[in-house]
């Protein structure tokens, strides 16, 4: 075998090798996450994966940016790159537009029973003269 074929063989095999080795550790990180975020919440976990997917829409940007250089790469199909790259791009130019709007409007005021009162308040505290509080 010719050293030239002989070093592209490795180097397609090397690349493979990491791919299969990195995609299912990044799948198990990915998994990890979700667990330990929903752990805290007590929302469904489709609720909390939306919010926490299309809650910014700058990190979508910036990945429609980064799909759309895929697109100019030789070797790499134009199309399909091009119709992502714009879907993912538009959905986060949306959801920064819609923040914008949302952040000029003005918020109602909240009414007496949305006030919530204070820490204190719900600890009941006893500061005795000693310096040290005791919870009743």
């Amino acid at each position: 075998m010719p050293l030239a074929k002989a070093l592209e063989t490795y180097t397609v095999l090397t690349i493979g090798d990491g791919l299969v080795t990195v995609i299912p550790a990044l799948m198990v990180s990915i998994s990890g996450g979700l667990i330990v975020t929903r752990a805290s919440s007590d929302e469904r976990l489709s609720a909390h994966f939306i919010r926490q997917f299309f809650g910014n829409g700058m990190p979508l940007m910036l990945a429609a940016g980064m799909i759309l250089t895929l697109a100019i790469i030789p070797g790499l199909p134009k199309l399909p790159f091009l119709m992502v790259g714009g879907v993912v791009g538009t959905i986060g130019w949306r959801i920064e537009e819609r923040k914008k709007r949302d952040a000029g409007a003005p918020k109602p005021a909240p009414s007496a029973t949305e006030v919530k009162e204070s820490l204190e308040g719900l600890l009941k505290v006893d500061p005795s003269p000693s310096g040290s509080a005791s919870v009743w």
